[in-house]
This record gives structure tokens, sequence and C-alpha cells, in this order.
């Protein structure tokens, strides 16, 4: 059967969305009616249960003591601290029941969970992890604050998506050994860095995008194995250093400036139209 593009309205934000004709015959094929709503209201329900970045107070059912938890106080469900969740106060076996063949599958599945204690925090602190109370779905981590989603991670805080970095704050999407990292965004294997986004083996580099194998360099964008750039020009060592020192990055003035003259910069340049990496015969799903 051949069946055509149509543009529907979504049920639930009430904006068009596309439906291409191969996802007809995927439809088709598993037995299910195309969508009602639009793709971005689809992955908000898919992701409505889970909580990463918003803590609250409220109480542990078990001790009753006040703690943080990703789960509201008027969340119906039982939730004990971490040091009660990962005790033996309590037996897992003993909330086990019966299968009622009569009634819907995920009413008592509804009705199990809320039962069964959750952790209030998704972190193995005191058990993998150390000085890591305040982290969600994190592991192997020692002397952090704030961070989610997190592993094998040391000294940082305010940051969320990364493993195998120390001393990073305000950062997201860290990963391969990186070190001493500010405000840096979906890079790898940079070191002594801030404000730098989508790049790797950078080295005491600030505000650049895109750069790969590059050591002080400064308000770049998409240079692979350069030294002592600032806006994309090559400089010598002093100079480099004098028009860096002449910001005053340290200063919120310095770091205002920077930043603004690094955006306008940015527009000027030509941006990769997708991030892929390791993939194959992908194009054609973009």
């Amino acid at each position: 059967m051949q069946y055509k593009e149509e543009n529907r309205i979504c049920q639930n934000c009430k904006n068009d969305f596309k439906i291409e004709p191969d996802d007809f015959s995927f439809y088709e094929k598993i037995k299910v009616p195309p969508p009602t709503f639009c793709p971005e209201c689809r992955m908000q329900r898919r992701l409505a249960w889970r909580n990463d970045y918003t803590f609250y107070n409220r109480k542990c059912d078990l001790c009753d003591r006040n703690i943080i938890s990703v789960y509201s106080p008027n969340n119906p469900q039982v939730i004990y601290c971490n040091k009660c969740w990962w005790s033996d106060k309590w037996d897992p076996k003993y909330y086990a029941q019966d299968f009622d063949f009569s009634r819907l599958f995920f009413e008592q599945f509804r009705e199990f969970r809320l039962k069964v204690p959750a952790l209030a925090l998704f972190n193995d602190n005191t058990i993998g992890s150390k000085n890591c109370e305040y982290t969600q779905d994190f592991a192997y981590g020692k002397n952090c604050y704030m961070c989610m989603v997190m592993w094998k991670i040391q000294d940082c805080m305010y940051s969320s998506y990364g493993a195998d970095t120390k001393d990073t704050v305000d950062s997201m999407g860290i990963f391969g050994t990186g070190e001493g990292l500010y405000e840096v965004m979906y890079s790898e294997k940079c070191y002594g860095c801030r404000n730098v986004y989508k790049s790797s083996d950078l080295i005491n580099c600030a505000f650049c995008y895109n750069c790969t194998n590059c050591e002080d360099c400064f308000m770049s964008v998409n240079l692979k194995g350069k030294k002592y750039f600032i806006l994309n020009k090559e400089h010598t060592k002093e100079e480099y250093k004098k028009i860096l020192d002449s910001y005053k990055l340290n200063t919120r003035s310095g770091y205002q400036r920077a930043e603004e003259e690094f955006n306008r910069f940015l527009l000027t340049k030509p941006r990769k139209y997708a991030t892929l990496k390791n993939c194959l015969s992908v194009l054609e799903k973009i």
C-alpha cells in the first residue's frame, strides 16, 4: 500500500506536525494507529515519570527525619532516605502480592509500585560514593554536590550528564577524563577550560566552539590542532597572553564582554548540520 505524507494537528499543543509515508508503514507493521500527539508532546508523556533535576523537602517514611528527595511531598509513593533504604531495617519480600487475573495489570502494578519503598535520591552515597549525598542518578563519586546523571567524578558541583571528570562546575555532557572545567558543554578530554562547547582534546581554552586538539585558544570556532589563536587568528605567545589578560575573565564585566563578543563571532561561522559520531547510514534519519 502506498502512503502519502500527512500534516496533522496535535491534540495536546495544537501545533502542526508531519507524518511521513515510512511512519505509516511502520504503524501498519506493528498494528497501531497513527499518533494524535506531535513528537514533542509524545516525548513529554514518555518522560513524565522521571525527575532528575528538581529536589524537594519531605520526610523519610521509615525514620521520619527531614530529607531531600526527587519525589514531592504530595507524591503517594513510600520513600525511604538512602541510609534507611540501603539498611536491613526492612524486608522487600514483605511487599509481595499475588496477581489478580480478574483485574487490569497496570492497576495492580501501580498499587504495588506505590507501596514498595523507593530511594529518596538515586545515588550510592556511603556505598560506592563518598560525600555525595545531594546527587541524583549518580554512582562512584567523591566530594560532589548537586550533580545529576553522572558517574565516576570527583570534586564537582552543579553539573549533569557526564563521567570521568574532576574539579568541574556548571557543566553538562562532560566525558573522557576532563578536569578543571567551568561552563563546558558536550565536550570530552578537556583540561583547564571554560565556556567550551562541542569540543574535544582542549587545554587551557576559553569560549571555543567545535574545536579539536587545541591549546591556549580564545574565542575561536571550528579549529583543529591550533595554538595561541584568538578569533581564529594566530598570535605569538606574548601577544596571546597580553590580549587574554586584557579581558580580565575573572571579573564579571570581563566575562560579559568576552561572552558578547564570542556570541557575535559565532554567528559569522558555519556550523555542522548535526552532531554525529561513529554513525553509519543515518543521514536519511536526521
